[in-house]
């Protein structure tokens, strides 16, 4: 009982936000705005960074890539001794990724290429009585589409330079 009061509270209350939002506008003025923007302008061409382009049909390291989205996908599952019904379908989905990776790139990259709609993502509170904590929850497909892009896109963003040295993590870090 005492959960759904302080759902529905929680609801109302990010409601009025997005309400006050679009009632008073963006909290960032136009000159803001401009700075913010001519500041990034300014700060990736200082590091001569070049735009990252869709992932081409046949890349060399699509392979290496997924593989590494499925670990840390996989990751989440290492240290559970039950697994709900969903937890252990979406582990398959993975099992089955890592078996035929390049069906899943093909799927992977057609979605990213078509899909136009939002998929419904639903939404579940963890009570821990001082203060709810949302905890959403997605399809696992498009966690693994989501985990891909992830990987890919800090790979390019690496290789063309735009992360400074202090942002990547090292080999000597734990």
């Amino acid at each position: 009982r005492n959960l759904g009061r302080l759902t529905r509270l929680f609801l109302k209350a990010e409601q009025e936000r997005q309400h006050n939002y679009l009632k008073d506008g963006p909290y960032v003025s136009s000159q803001e705005a401009v700075a913010i923007y001519t500041t990034m302008v300014h700060w990736l061409e200082s590091r001569k960074f070049s735009p990252i382009p869709f992932p081409p049909l046949s890349y060399k390291h699509d392979t290496k890539l997924l593989v590494l989205s499925l670990e840390r996908l996989k990751e989440m599952y290492q240290n559970k001794s039950r697994l709900t019904h969903a937890q252990r379908e979406e582990l398959g989905l993975v099992e089955r990724a890592y078996d035929d990776p390049h069906s899943t790139l093909s799927r992977i990259k057609r979605q990213l290429l078509t899909q136009r709609a939002f998929k419904e993502i639903s939404i579940e509170f963890m009570d821990l009585y001082s203060h709810l904590i949302p905890t959403y929850d997605i399809e696992p497909l498009e966690k693994i589409t989501d985990a891909y892009l992830d990987q890919y896109l800090w790979y390019e963003s690496t290789k063309r330079g735009l992360w400074p040295n202090w942002v990547k993590p090292g080999d000597s870090e734990p």
